[in-house]
């Protein structure tokens, strides 16, 4: 099995800048944030304890919005399992999440597993890291 890795920004050629959604269609790139969002707005909850490699976690289901992008398609929830301290994300798994590429629309079980999750201090130094016009001066965009 093939792994897919990403960022939270991207430049396509030719230098055009573009911003995906964050993490799993989550209204941010920031993952904690998402979820609380998405469980403030009501489309997740909190669904109990879990064991996730012999660690005792929170378990938040999260319901994707209406729609579908192919026919047929189901919707099925996708599970966020987080510190119960800190909500930090352990793993995040969509039994059916489907990807566009182009002429396509692949379906696939994904999980994201998170060995770190941290927010760096905010610092002039930091912040220019997250900014992606700064980290490609030359490219064009939205």
């Amino acid at each position: 099995m093939g792994r897919l890795r990403g960022r939270s920004g991207r430049t396509s050629p030719p230098n055009t800048l573009r911003d995906p959604p964050g993490l799993f269609g989550l209204s941010s790139g920031d993952t904690v944030a998402g979820l609380r969002d998405a469980i403030s707005g009501g489309s997740a909850r909190h669904d109990g304890k879990a064991q996730l490699d012999g660690r005792t976690v929170e378990r938040i289901r999260w319901d994707p919005p209406p729609g579908c992008p192919v026919p047929g398609c189901t919707r099925e929830p996708v599970f966020a399992y987080v510190d119960p301290d800190t909500f930090y994300p352990i793993r995040i798994e969509s039994p059916h999440a489907y990807i566009s590429v182009p002429g396509r629309v692949l379906q696939s079980h994904v999980v994201v597993r998170f060995s770190t999750y941290e927010y760096l201090p905010r610092t002039a130094a930091n912040l220019a890291l997250t900014d992606i016009r700064a980290q490609h001066p030359d490219a064009t965009g939205p």
